[in-house]
């Protein structure tokens, strides 16, 4: 999923942005001026969320 959304955040660039920031309580141009490293951690550790497992497994099952 991780690779998914870094490889579409051109093209979803504002929802990828403003998802983010509502679940990591991040401003935009907090997550605007990570490094890629950082960002790419970022996402890792949302989608590890205990909150968002569930979520998370059923878009995962929509990718295969």
């Amino acid at each position: 999923i991780t690779s998914i959304i870094m490889s579409n955040l051109g093209r979803c660039e504002n929802e990828i942005y403003s998802f983010l920031a509502s679940v990591s309580n991040l401003k935009r141009e907090d997550l605007e001026n990570m490094s890629p490293a950082e960002f790419t951690q970022l996402i890792i550790d949302i989608l590890k969320k205990e909150e968002f497992k569930d979520f998370f497994g059923v878009v995962s099952k929509l990718l295969k």
